[in-house]
């Protein structure tokens, strides 16, 4: 029965007489044999482990966003994003009407516009704070705030009806919708000084022609007549001057030329031998300067803001990481995040409503 028992007995169960244990030789092989089963065993529990991991778990179902006039299908956030990329141009037919418009007309819709802008980029801060929240946030906005450009009120209104199983999908939709906005501002910006300069003054179209989401603008906010200076000539940037959201910061007075940060889109900025970078908050410049330790140095009044090791939210609100001067209200709130990641190298997050601008070598 014993010669039985070893002889079918699973290897993994392998017996021995009691006697042949006193044995050396025995003990050896035996010892032997469970180093074996176990450095054979080990990996193949790990790698079962990971399989279940791996296919334990449902995998998330494309996105589908059922529109009133067609059904968009998107099976990873990359091609969400590959998707939304030509939707964040002004369309050129609304460009031409607003030629059409006269100077006035336009610096009021850009009051209008900068108001949604400023509502977006505050749902954008938050939501960088409270990523779970992003559903949330976008479901509380009101449809008359959503453009109907390239079916955007349609998009947003069907993404919030999915689960937080999308919010990355949210987020993305969030970043581009604010690079509309932007793209938006800066054919008013072009338009406006077109005729400002150029003396490209039209008659005004009568009332009935108005654009459709002229309303919904007008309904956000009221118009704050501090944000007259939103395209002045002589401001130097801010929105509407040579430094304005969308375009290029060409100064008369030597200084490079600034191109915009993309809107809610983290940049890396790599630190050229040491240099200091140049950096436009809206129409306010200053130097960030690298190393162990980061500052960013306001070149009006000299004052050295020093970055922590980590996350800076920097802006006017007193609850920031760095805050700045009050006085200076063309800079959002909440206006950028800066992350040191080396001693050489930064990361850029634009949260702003007013734009924030470097050196080309550096976008």
């Amino acid at each position: 029965m014993a010669l039985l028992r070893r002889k079918y007995t699973p290897f993994i169960g392998l017996e021995v007489d009691a006697p042949a244990m006193d044995s050396p030789t025995m003990g050896s092989l035996v010892e032997r044999i469970r180093t074996d089963l176990s450095a054979f065993s080990d990996p193949v529990t790990r790698t079962a482990n990971q399989l279940r991991s791996l296919f334990g778990k449902r995998a998330r179902k494309p996105l589908v966003l059922d529109l009133p006039n067609k059904t968009l299908v998107f099976s990873s956030p990359a091609e969400f994003e590959f998707g939304l990329a030509s939707r964040i141009e002004f369309p050129v037919r609304k460009a031409a009407r607003l030629v059409e418009r006269n100077a006035d007309d336009l610096k009021g819709m850009a009051i209008k516009l900068r108001a949604v802008e400023k509502r977006f980029a505050a749902i954008f801060a938050r939501c960088l704070e409270q990523p779970h929240r992003i559903g949330e946030l976008l479901a509380e906005l009101e449809g008359g705030l959503l453009s109907q450009d390239h079916d955007w009120r349609d998009i947003v209104q069907a993404l919030c009806e999915h689960g937080p199983e999308y919010d990355d999908f949210k987020n993305i939709a969030l970043v581009k919708y604010m690079q509309y906005l932007a793209s938006r501002q800066a054919v008013l910006r072009s338009i406006y000084l077109e005729k400002v300069q150029g003396g490209l003054e039209l008659q005004a179209p009568a009332s009935d022609e108005q654009s459709a989401e002229q309303p919904m603008l007008a309904s956000v906010l009221p118009m704050s007549y501090k944000d007259t200076a939103l395209f002045d000539l002589d401001q130097g940037g801010g929105g509407g001057g040579p430094g304005g959201p969308g375009g290029s910061d060409d100064e008369d007075d030597g200084t490079q030329t600034l191109k915009p940060v993309p809107r809610g889109e983290t940049i890396c900025v790599r630190f050229i031998d040491g240099r200091e970078l140049d950096i436009k908050l809206a129409s306010h410049r200053y130097k960030l300067f690298p190393g162990k330790h980061f500052c960013l140095v306001d070149d009006a009044s000299g004052v050295t803001h020093l970055l922590r090791s980590g996350r800076n939210v920097i802006g006017r609100h007193s609850g920031n990481e760095v805050v700045l001067d009050s006085a200076y209200l063309a800079i959002s709130r909440k206006h950028i995040i800066i992350e040191p990641v080396s001693e050489n190298a930064v990361l850029l997050t634009d949260i702003s409503s007013h734009g924030t601008f470097i050196t080309p070598q550096h976008s």
